[in-house]
């Protein structure tokens, strides 16, 4: 039978790491043109065929690519009717963009002293850095254009954390949480 203390330790050590792997690191924000009247769209279609090369290769994926339109459209058409681009309200486009980002949890000390033996001598040792690491960010912006001037509605722009060598499962669960994040807030 668990001691209360140690079933107590048990259950908060549960409970910490249930929330910690629910946390996401998906932020999401939006703009649009003010005054713009977005309760009359109902149909929608790409702006491009395919997506514009940027020659970062890290971008230009066709197996990303592919994963971000298939999550834009599956989350469109449950709220709208894909068309063609002559005759749709909007067009929606996308740009995807990989930068580095540097994080540093701040400066840290540390100060040793040591006892020699035997007649020897002592020591002291102080210490000062801050640990700093550096990751991929990934940012996702989908725009919303008018289908007939091609001029921006609406912007929402989505970040991640991103993993270089995640496998295909995770960057496709990964993608669809983006952009549900982002399209939530559509229309504004």
């Amino acid at each position: 039978m668990m001691e209360p203390m140690l079933k107590t330790n048990y259950w908060l050590l549960s409970l910490v790491l249930i929330l910690g792997t629910g946390c996401s690191t998906v932020q999401v924000s939006q703009d649009y043109e003010p005054g713009i009247d977005f309760t009359g769209m109902s149909t929608f279609a790409w702006q491009h065929d395919s997506q514009p090369k940027t020659d970062d290769i890290r971008v230009d994926d066709p197996l990303i690519n592919k994963r971000i339109r298939a999550a834009i459209d599956n989350n469109l058409e449950s709220r709208y009717t894909k068309a063609e681009r002559a005759s749709a309200d909007f067009l929606i486009a996308y740009e995807l963009a990989i930068r580095q980002k540097i994080k540093s949890e701040g400066t840290q000390s540390g100060i040793m002293i040591g006892t020699g033996t035997r007649g020897s001598f002592g020591g002291i040792g102080i210490g000062t850095g801050s640990p700093v690491e550096t990751y991929d960010q990934g940012m996702l912006f989908i725009d919303v254009l008018d289908s007939k001037s091609g001029k921006l509605l609406w912007r929402g722009k989505g970040t991640d954390v991103i993993s270089e060598h995640a496998d295909p499962d995770e960057t496709t669960r990964q993608i669809n949480e983006l952009v549900q994040k982002i399209l939530a807030k559509f229309p504004p």
